[in-house]
C-alpha cells in the first residue's frame, strides 16, 4: 500500500507539471502550440529536463477565455476541444476569475491565468 501510495503521488505531481508546462507554452505562443518545423520547436527542455515531442500539438485538449481590463469577456477559444461548450467555458472562466488563484484545478480541467503581453506597433 505505501508503495502505491508513494508512486500515485509521483505520478499526479508529474501529470500538474507537464499540465503546468503545456499552459506555460500556450500563454508564451499566443495559446497556440508551435507546430513541428516552426521557429519554438517544443523539443526544448521544459521543467525537470523532460521534453515534449512534436505530437503535443496534435494531443492536446485545451480551450481558453479572455476578459478585458473592465472583467468583460472578450473573446473565447473552444477550438481545440471539444467536451466545453462557450458557455461551459465562460462558467469555468468566471469561477476561476472569483477565485483569485493564478492556477489551479477547476472541475477536470486545469488551469491558469496569465496578463496578455500586448505589442504596439
Amino acid at each position: 500500500m505505501v508503495i502505491f501510495f508513494i508512486a500515485s503521488v509521483i505520478n499526479y505531481r508529474q501529470i500538474v507539471a507537464d499540465a503546468d508546462s503545456v499552459l506555460t507554452i500556450l500563454a508564451e505562443n499566443n495559446e497556440k502550440l508551435p507546430l513541428p518545423g516552426d521557429d519554438k520547436p517544443l523539443d526544448k527542455d521544459i521543467k525537470g529536463g523532460r521534453r515534449f515531442s512534436d505530437e503535443l500539438h496534435y494531443e492536446s485538449r485545451y480551450f481558453s477565455v479572455a476578459f478585458t481590463v473592465n472583467g468583460n469577456i472578450d473573446s473565447v477559444n473552444i477550438g481545440k476541444i471539444a467536451a466545453v461548450d462557450t458557455e461551459t467555458a465562460v462558467k469555468y472562466a468566471q469561477s476561476v476569475m472569483k477565485s483569485g488563484l493564478l492556477h489551479g484545478f477547476c472541475d477536470d480541467y486545469r488551469y491558469m491565468t496569465y496578463t496578455l503581453k500586448m505589442k504596439i506597433t
